[in-house]
């Protein structure tokens, strides 16, 4: 039997920087005063920043459910370039319908606006918003393209194939603070995820065949710390059966894995980890 073809997700975190207070007290013998100097480092909050392609494009956003829709519109290599802050100097969503090409930046000059106008670019909401130069830790996510002008973002070094690369925003970080849990606690985590969903009855009006996915589907994760993806395998095939000789059509099962999938993905998001995909056993 077919299964149907693996799909990416992204898994992601939250990255807190730490509230530090440090004092200083300074004595002598020739006085009894004492001198307190605290310093303070502001908290920031920062999100995950996904990125998506589909043809030439490359699209930006801290919304995981925006990025599971796009996926079900031919959107796909969903991943974690680095972690934006929540606040701040909003990076601009401009996109040109005919190009079908979006540009994120915070360039503002006037004739940088003119040039994109000129081009057939409008300017749509973004989510993205951007660290300042100056903050500690901020790195810059560059924007490069290729020969087929395919803009590409990252805070990482470029791929074959894309150069003139210029600073687009300024990310907080590029990696998750938290550090990375274990395989075991991965496989755990995205069950649990999924049995909630299972349990929700989200698939349909009575919730009746989200149960062929069975209690705990996942079965194994596999870690690449090179690349910080993660390959996890889902037993679904003999379950599967199961559910077409109940009279479920394929479509509808396939649908549910996905969203199954996009139940265990966004359960992970503390972790750290960059990328994930699904092997169907």
């Amino acid at each position: 039997m077919k299964l149907k073809s693996v799909k990416a997700g992204v898994l992601g975190g939250a990255a807190i920087a730490a509230l530090t207070l440090g004092g200083v007290v300074v004595a002598s013998a020739a006085t009894t005063t004492a001198t307190t100097t605290a310093t303070t480092t502001t908290t920031v909050a920062s999100t995950p920043l996904y990125s998506l392609a589909k043809g030439n494009d490359h699209f930006l956003t801290t919304d995981l459910n925006r990025a599971f829709v796009l996926q079900s519109e031919g959107y796909n290599s969903l991943k974690v370039v680095a972690y934006v802050p929540t606040t701040g100097t909003v990076v601009s969503n401009w996109y040109s319908a005919s190009l079908k090409k979006h540009v994120f930046t915070t360039e503002t000059t006037p004739a940088y606006i003119a040039h994109l106008k000129a081009l057939g670019y409008a300017q749509l909401p973004s989510t993205v918003h951007s660290a300042n130069a100056t903050d500690a830790g901020a790195v810059p996510v560059s924007v490069s393209f290729n020969n087929l002008a395919n803009h590409f973002y990252t805070a990482y070094a470029l791929p074959a194939g894309y150069g003139n690369a210029r600073t687009a925003f300024y990310a907080a970080t590029k990696e998750e603070s938290t550090g990375i849990p274990s395989t075991d606690t991965m496989v755990a985590e995205a069950n649990s995820a999924i049995q909630s969903y299972i349990a929700s009855g989200a698939a349909t009006a009575d919730g009746s065949y989200t149960n062929f996915l069975g209690v705990s589907p996942v079965k194994s994760a596999t870690y690449d710390a090179t690349t910080g993806a993660v390959v996890v395998t889902v037993a679904v095939k003999d379950l599967e059966t199961k559910a077409l000789a109940m009279g479920y059509t394929q479509a509808e099962i396939n649908a549910q894995i996905q969203m199954a999938e996009n139940a265990g993905t966004a359960s992970l998001l503390g972790s750290g980890v960059k990328s994930v995909s699904y092997v169907l056993i």
